[in-house]
């Protein structure tokens, strides 16, 4: 699954918890738009709570990479790990 991550974690806090973390479920959500510097989509789509939010869900991994080198290897991993786990990222900026 995958969305702003305003929406992964905030709105679907509850469903992650109870259908995901609880059943150790090999589910791989990736929020985009993490952080303050989402450009004209606005606050109410901007995300500071959800790498909280997912580090609180039990059995969650939280993968937050830093630059696209890193998320290319950790694609690469997420799809080989078995449970339940959650990509943090952030909005590439074309030049």
């Amino acid at each position: 699954m995958t969305s702003f991550s305003a929406f992964v974690l905030n709105k679907g806090f509850e469903q992650l918890r109870v259908t995901a973390a609880f059943p150790n479920v090999n589910l791989k959500a990736v929020g985009t738009h993490s952080g303050i510097s989402i450009g004209e989509d606005g606050p109410s789509q901007m995300s500071i709570e959800d790498i909280s939010l997912a580090c609180s869900l039990a059995g969650f991994v939280v993968l937050c990479p830093a630059d696209e080198v890193a998320m290319l290897k950790l694609m690469t991993e997420a799809v080989n790990y078995k449970g339940p786990l959650f990509i943090r990222a952030g909005v590439r900026r074309l030049p």
